[in-house]
């Protein structure tokens, strides 16, 4: 199931256009990769396991 399918489904809308999932779908892929960032960067920078692997 699509982004789009659960959102139309969760808001009742299903009319709305294009543009609007794709501005969804940027904003989606950005949220995301910060995410993945404050979860990874403070690891990588902080583990001792880390710093003995690449020391």
């Amino acid at each position: 199931m699509s982004f789009r399918t659960i959102y139309s489904r969760l808001l009742g809308i299903h009319f709305l256009p294009e543009e609007f999932y794709e501005e969804i779908n940027i904003y989606q892929g950005v949220i995301s990769s910060l995410a993945y960032m404050l979860i990874w960067l403070p690891y990588l920078l902080i583990s001792k396991r880390v710093k003995n692997t690449f020391a």
